[in-house]
């Protein structure tokens, strides 16, 4: 007989940021009505605001048990998504004193879904892609954006587009973007305001990268 390999535990980046992905949305929906409505969402106690992070996670993770290995996984990406809590009423201190905006479409998609998506998505997500017209030809572009903040700016509806990453945030700059490298911001700010705000009815103030590591970018 072969002998058996050794057995290592790795992280399984897609399923904890999937795991991210749906603790975020879920907390930011239940956060008005379990702490109050507020646009600076950091101004709610740290303990109370970390102790509603911990407790969305802990029920997210009951709800799909898992056994052997792969609860052992789950167990050490729970326990690393937890020490973020602290550290994500942080980072909003830092981005609520520069964006008075409030948290207000989760998860939020554009295009027909797939099998895997349809759980925990904003309900006004749309089937309708964006579609992109340059002229010489129309390219339809499909996506789902994690977090659109919404806010007043002199009597005007605005908006921040939010891609969260649960690793190290990537680095975003005029010349990634001019040179192609770094579309994805641009393009949701662009299907956002197509697609959920009708193309003048709101304006966009910012798009970039949350990092639960690095914070904002």
């Amino acid at each position: 007989r072969e002998p058996l390999g050794e057995l290592l535990l790795e992280t399984d980046h897609r399923r904890r940021g999937t795991l991210v992905h749906r603790v975020l949305a879920e907390f930011h929906r239940r956060l008005p009505e379990l702490l109050g409505r507020q646009t600076n969402l950091s101004a709610h106690d740290a303990a109370k605001f970390t102790a509603e992070f911990s407790n969305v996670l802990e029920a997210l993770v009951r709800a799909t048990p898992h056994t052997g290995v792969e609860a052992a996984l789950v167990e050490l990406d729970r326990r690393q998504i937890a020490k973020w809590g602290p550290r994500y009423h942080a980072e909003h201190g830092k981005y609520d004193a520069a964006w008075p905006l409030a948290p207000t479409y989760l998860e939020w998609r554009f295009g027909p879904p797939r099998s895997d998506e349809t759980d925990h998505e904003d309900p006004r997500s749309t089937s309708q892609p964006f579609v992109l017209d340059l002229g010489s030809e129309n390219i339809k572009i499909t996506g789902r954006i994690d977090r659109i903040d919404v806010g007043q700016s002199a009597g005007r509806s605005v908006f921040n587009v939010i891609d969260y990453k649960s690793g190290r945030r990537p680095s975003l700059s005029p010349e990634k973007i001019a040179s192609g490298e770094q579309l994805q911001p641009a393009l949701y700010v662009m299907a956002a305001q197509a697609l959920l705000f009708e193309g003048d009815q709101a304006t966009p103030l910012w798009a970039g990268y949350w990092s639960l590591a690095n914070g904002v970018t």
